[in-house]
């Protein structure tokens, strides 16, 4: 539609370059709420990759299935401390 007139885009003062992204001010106690997170996400995912490999090894060799539990909880632990991560 050329013949739409906008004009708010040739407003005086105004520019079309962002100037970068504002970063408002946290509080520090949110920071560490949010290491304290990563952190055991973290530590969940490993732990539940831990159980999942003891798992399989003390089960029988002729079972060729794997418990989808463990892993989706690991895959879980691992998004959310992603997520968490992220967030810092």
């Amino acid at each position: 539609m050329p013949s739409v007139n906008m004009p708010s885009m040739s407003a005086p003062g105004t520019s079309a370059a962002p100037t970068g992204p504002a970063r408002p001010a946290y509080p520090w106690w949110i920071t560490v709420i949010d290491w304290f997170w990563t952190i055991g996400f973290a530590l969940a995912a490993a732990a539940w990759l831990y159980l999942l490999v003891a798992q399989r090894r003390k089960s029988d060799k002729r079972r060729t299935g794997v418990a989808v539990g463990p892993v989706c909880q690991a895959m879980m632990a691992a998004g959310m401390a992603i997520m968490f991560g992220v967030m810092l």
